[in-house]
């Protein structure tokens, strides 16, 4: 229950942060694209320790009878590609959408090379069994 408390405390908060952004937008409609920028990652930074992390803490107990490091390497790519499709949506509403496709192409990378070991164990272990 302690949960819910929390996540009505973080609707809030983000409801006055956006509050906040449009008596920015109003008053100095200038800075807004840097604030509106600077406060999302802000907000999102906060969201991720608050909400995503616990989040994952829980859901990596229900994996925890999943032969390791499979289990892992599963929830550490959902939250990195969870992460850039917040990073790539912000972008591309802000008008980058190279740098947004810059971004999922890097998230991509990083997810891959973390399964790296692993495909490498997995082809060596097929190649012993294909060789004679």
């Amino acid at each position: 229950m302690a949960f819910a408390g929390n996540v009505m405390a973080l609707l809030f908060q983000l409801l006055a942060v956006f509050l906040l952004l449009l008596i920015i937008q109003f008053a100095v409609p200038q800075l807004h694209p840097i604030l509106y920028s600077a406060i999302y990652l802000f907000v999102f930074a906060y969201v991720t320790f608050t909400v995503l992390v616990p989040f994952i803490k829980k859901l990596s107990e229900l994996f925890h009878g999943i032969p390791q490091p499979y289990g892992r390497l599963l929830i550490v790519s959902a939250f990195l590609f969870f992460i850039s499709e917040a990073i790539t949506h912000h972008l591309s509403e802000s008008g980058y959408t190279s740098l947004a496709n810059l971004a999922l192409l890097v998230i991509k990378i990083a997810i891959l090379t973390l399964w790296l070991p692993e495909l490498m164990n997995l082809i060596q272990t097929l190649t012993t069994l294909i060789a004679p």
